[in-house]
């Protein structure tokens, strides 16, 4: 009987054992393509008299930390800035200083957002507007920038009057970021002089830097006021102005009749002649 029982054992173990070895992970479900949404803020947006100094964000999804942050535009921008906690899908936004009286904020969250499941970006930028005063300014920018690759582009809006300001070596005093489909919406805007560029701003400093940023300049500069706070079709196209010449970097001698010179980028072959080349 003893013999029978561990013959019996010996038999269950390497069913087991087969069984184990033929287990298969489970079938993979649909892959997640929806894009991170807000999906409740706190307080309310659009709130006047806001005397706060945290806004609370809720996110339909779990999202990247890092790049929720990097996506954070407040204008007017604030000297001390501010910092970012986490509870679960909720971000608190605290803000580092004490507000201006009477002034309309924009928060503005970019697509550059990614949720943790997929990396799936926010399909469109989440604006998020308060006032310190009793009303919220009305002026409102929409157009299109048409690019192949529109989500990595902004829109910045500059309050111009000063002639000896230059706009685009400072931040702008109001930004956006583009989504997928190029089309943007800026908010909350002060009545104004505006003027207005989308550009690829590649360093993440919010500042144009030419010969590596891409840029588009809107065809005149537009005025925004208590009876007109709508500026509609605002389309852009982007491009890249380069003013640096190009440099030698090496030469070869391949043999008696031939030496190949190598340049740190392409060049205008139809600008090259033999009485620009001495040996």
């Amino acid at each position: 009987m003893a013999r029978f029982f561990r013959y019996y054992a010996l038999i269950i173990s390497a069913l087991l054992f087969h069984g184990c070895a033929n287990m298969q992970p489970p079938g993979g479900g649909e892959v997640d393509i929806t894009p991170p949404a807000v999906s409740e803020v706190n307080p309310p947006n659009r709130m006047t008299n806001f005397s706060g100094n945290e806004i609370e964000l809720t996110f339909s999804e779990y999202v990247d930390k890092r790049t929720f942050k990097d996506a954070i535009f407040i204008s007017p921008a604030l000297e001390k800035g501010f910092d970012v906690s986490w509870s679960g899908k909720t971000a608190t936004i605290t803000l580092k200083e004490e507000l201006k009286q009477d002034v309309t904020y924009n928060l503005t969250i970019g697509t550059s957002v990614v949720d943790l499941n997929n990396s799936n970006n926010m399909a469109e930028a989440y604006s998020y507007i308060f006032s310190t005063g009793d009303r919220i300014d009305q002026g409102v920018i929409t157009g299109k920038i048409y690019d192949k690759d529109p989500n990595k582009l902004y829109i910045f809006a500059y309050l111009t009057g000063d002639d000896d300001d230059s706009l685009l070596k400072r931040k702008p005093d109001f930004v956006t970021q583009t989504g997928p489909s190029g089309e943007f919406i800026l908010s909350g805007l002060p009545k104004g002089k505006f003027r207005v560029f989308a550009v690829g701003n590649s360093f993440g400093d919010l500042v144009y830097n030419l010969n590596s940023d891409r840029i588009g300049i809107y065809n005149r500069d537009i005025t925004l006021g208590v009876n007109d706070t709508l500026k509609e079709k605002m389309n852009f196209r982007v491009t890249k102005f380069d003013t640096i010449p190009p440099v030698l970097q090496k030469g070869v001698m391949t043999d008696e009749n031939h030496i190949v010179l190598s340049f740190n980028e392409d060049l205008d072959v139809g600008t090259l002649k033999q009485s620009g080349i001495s040996i």
